[in-house]
């Protein structure tokens, strides 16, 4: 009998199969499946690793993932590479995924092969051929903030070609343990189970049998929901004789990246390189993948008819009307905010990109007026910026959105000129709906954001002042040098700025400065260097404009009134 030894070749990155002579084998290969690298087209994993969490009930996925393998299979006999087996291999999985519900998702996986190229042409197997058809689920079994523990299912069916090294003669039952951990940016994934399948025996010593899968990713948002680079390593074992090396035992390494350029599609990216000489393993990998993330309407179902016991019926009661409820004051034409009471009432909800705390173009004109009125009405001492998220999706999910939108407006108004002290931000994901029900018209009531009013003047109290060397809190950044995101004008105020150049400070007067001095929201500042106070027809306060000028010229001019069509110019200086 032939003998044969497998061994790792240091630096080596062939796959190797050492089943012994050739004249050994059948002609045109084996029934056994290579694949080492196994899409699973999961809500949020990786192309070869699975994860426990659903990002939203109702989901569902069709995606494509083609790899180029380079010498994917390698004889070798007495620790001499005879040649190879399989030297170019196409290999496209086809793949269908439903997330029935939070905890459970299930998957139909399809490959097909086409493998060309070889210098053993007693074991090719060359052309096109199907794979073994995958069904499989996920079952999210934990779920602790960050963490997610769950379990995966597959069971794979031979309607492989035979003799192809595309797949086995019969049922192979899978089970692995799943772990994700969600550090918002940074994830790390973890895929680890038996593979039970009936052995492959060989002519030689090799016996194909029973395995353990191993898979490991990890994932760092460079640009959130949108660009995603992730590194994985994959490592399967034979049960009978683990990490013993050589053929039966196939690592490998992939490097790639994830990008969502518009909400429903998904395209991943990798390069990869086997780092043992395991039966599977590349010298080159490339993965190219695409999936389409839709989802299933729901159904509005009518409520159930109650029986009804007709009787008597009662006395009639006579019951007072209910006081007629205050009409609401109308909106005004191009009004978009308003104060009424305790909050900031706006006219169209804030949008926002599906899934993400990227606010529309067509909610902007909404926070500019929001800026307008915190910017002009010194009285209004704090507000509370409060997201909110319909329930779609896992609580923890819905939390986190809910944060990062309520700061994305937080951010876009302190770029608005609202100053840092006077708002804050805060998530109640679903906890608090408006309204309670299933129909996507109730459902898009609760996806909003609130403008609480926690903190107002009375008419006595004194109106605070703020610092005026704020930055922006992100950064570090001036408010009104940013060039990435335009800058919130706020509306027209008491008085209209004539030309100006913005100071260092970046930060408009305080409250008294505008109340006292009549120069509401629009006012600007100018650096200058040496100037005399001139001032017509105005009555200014010396000791305010001690306290608010700091060395810098506030030139503003007040809109004309109906006595008077000239302007008033009014400018300022610290002596």
């Amino acid at each position: 009998m032939d003998g044969w030894v497998s061994t790792v070749r240091s630096g080596a990155m062939g796959a190797v199969v050492a089943f012994g002579a050739p004249s050994a084998w059948a002609a045109n290969g084996y029934s056994t499946d290579i694949e080492l690298l196994r899409p699973s087209f999961s809500s949020s994993g990786l192309v070869g690793v699975d994860s426990p969490f659903v990002r939203e009930a109702g989901r569902w996925r069709v995606g494509v993932a083609s790899q180029y393998q380079h010498d994917p299979l390698v004889l070798y006999q007495h620790e001499q590479e005879v040649g190879t087996i399989i030297e170019h291999r196409v290999g496209t999985h086809l793949g269908f995924a439903y997330d029935a519900r939070e905890q459970l998702s299930v998957r139909l996986v399809l490959p097909t092969y086409y493998q060309v190229g070889t210098d053993v042409p007693e074991l090719a197997a060359s052309g096109f051929g199907t794979g073994d058809l995958g069904l499989g689920a996920t079952v999210r079994a934990v779920a602790l903030g960050p963490v997610g523990l769950g379990l995966r299912i597959d069971l794979t069916f031979p309607t492989s070609r035979d003799a192809a090294w595309s797949g086995e003669d019969n049922l192979r039952t899978g089970a692995a343990l799943l772990a994700h951990l969600d550090l918002g940016r940074f994830d790390a994934l973890v895929d680890v189970g038996p593979t039970l399948r009936t052995d492959v025996e060989t002519a030689e010593d090799f016996t194909l049998g029973s395995e353990l899968h191993s898979a490991v990713g990890l994932r760092f948002d460079v640009i959130e929901d949108v660009l995603s680079p992730y590194v994985l390593t994959l490592v399967r074992t034979g049960l009978a004789a683990p990490f013993s090396g050589g053929a039966e035992t196939p690592a490998e390494s992939v490097l790639g990246v994830q990008l969502r350029p518009i909400e429903p599609l998904l395209f991943d990216v990798g390069l990869g390189t086997g780092w043992s000489d395991g039966y599977g393993t590349t010298q080159e990998r490339v993965l190219v993948g695409l999936t389409w993330v839709g989802s299933i309407p729901r159904e509005e179902r009518p409520e159930p008819l109650q029986a009804v016991v007709i009787t008597d019926p009662p006395p009639e009661i006579e019951i007072p009307d209910d006081p007629p409820e205050p009409e609401e004051e109308p909106w005004r034409e191009g009004q978009l905010a308003k104060v009424e009471g305790e909050r900031i009432k706006i006219r169209e909800p804030i949008q926002f990109e599906f899934n993400t705390a990227r606010i529309l173009p067509e909610s902007l004109p909404v926070l500019y007026q929001v800026a307008g009125l915190l910017n002009e009405n010194a009285r209004i001492v704090h507000v509370v910026i409060e997201g909110h998220a319909s329930e779609e999706g896992s609580f923890s999910y819905n939390y986190d959105l809910s944060i990062r939108r309520a700061r994305a407006i937080w951010e876009q108004l302190i770029r608005g000129r609202v100053h840092p002290d006077r708002i804050s931000y805060r998530g109640m994901g679903e906890v608090v709906p408006r309204t309670a029900g299933s129909s996507e018209g109730e459902l898009a009531d609760n996806r909003r954001v609130d403008f609480h009013i926690v903190h107002q003047l009375g008419p006595l109290d004194l109106t605070p002042t703020y610092s005026p060397l704020a930055q922006l809190p992100w950064d570090g950044g001036d408010p009104d040098r940013q060039g990435e995101l335009p800058a919130i004008s706020p509306t027209d105020g008491i008085l209209e700025v004539e030309t100006y150049t913005v100071s260092p400070t970046g930060v408009p007067m305080g409250g008294e400065a505008h109340e006292d001095l009549d120069l509401g929201g629009g006012a600007e500042t100018l650096d200058v260097d040496d100037f005399d106070v001139d001032y017509d027809e105005e009555e200014v306060d010396r000791d305010l404009i001690d306290e608010f000028g700091r060395g810098e010229i506030i030139r503003a001019e007040t809109p004309p009134s109906d006595d008077d069509e000239d302007d008033d110019v009014i400018d300022l200086e610290e002596q």
